[in-house]
């Protein structure tokens, strides 16, 4: 087990207090675990990806050595290839780091690694790195997101929105936070953020209810 966190303060988000002995605050530590299975699951789509020649396309502008041109957009290969190696990297450390060490799956395949790392992403936020794992998961969501867009699953979310009082924030697939759907607003949240507010809401709504059974 990691030392006691002595920040005050996430350091993903630097805006919520780290639940003890996580270095992370409870949205963040659900990012964490949302962004590694969106990375590993992306792997898998841009591979399906290369298989489909469609408009993206545009012969003449991948080259390799040799004048060679393969017939999948290069950048595609690329990015998975920047998955495999970071996911690689990264469980790596954590069998290295853990005690008692921990060996990796027999199988090192990006899916894989994915569903092992899972079983590791408590430990992972009480060491002082997670922030830099974090990052890299990010990145590469991006990376990959970028280059082929996946559509995203919408998810509403039980709790209205805290500029407009619309019931209307929603959660997408590879967003990092929940964005509010009334387009006069648009206000964007974090999950430390709506995690905080919901919690508020919960404490004095049993603060009330506490109080009016007394009287």
């Amino acid at each position: 087990m990691a030392d006691v966190a002595v920040a005050s303060l996430c350091v993903a988000c630097a805006t919520q207090p780290p639940y003890w002995p996580s270095y992370l605050c409870g949205g963040c530590f659900a990012r964490l675990r949302g962004d590694l299975a969106t990375v590993a699951w992306a792997h898998g789509w841009l591979g399906a990806t290369m298989l489909t020649l469609g408009t993206a396309w545009k012969p003449g502008t991948i080259h390799r050595a040799g004048g060679s041109r393969p017939p999948f957009e290069v950048q595609l290969h690329d990015t998975r290839q920047d998955i495999h190696a970071a996911v690689t990297r990264w469980a790596r450390r954590i069998g290295e780091q853990h005690q008692p060490a921990v060996p990796g799956p027999a199988d090192w395949s990006v899916q894989t690694l994915g569903r092992w790392m899972q079983r590791y992403t408590q430990w992972c936020s009480d060491q002082p790195w997670c922030a830099d794992l974090m990052a890299d998961l990010a990145e590469l969501r991006t990376a990959a997101a970028a280059l082929s867009p996946w559509q995203r699953a919408r998810r509403d979310m039980p709790f209205p929105c805290p500029r407009c009082n619309w019931l209307s924030l929603s959660l997408y697939t590879g967003s990092d936070g929940i964005t509010c759907r009334n387009r006069s607003c648009g206000a964007p949240m974090t999950w430390a953020d709506y995690e905080k507010r919901v919690t508020d809401w919960y404490e004095t709504y049993l603060r009330r209810e506490r109080d009016a059974a007394a009287a």
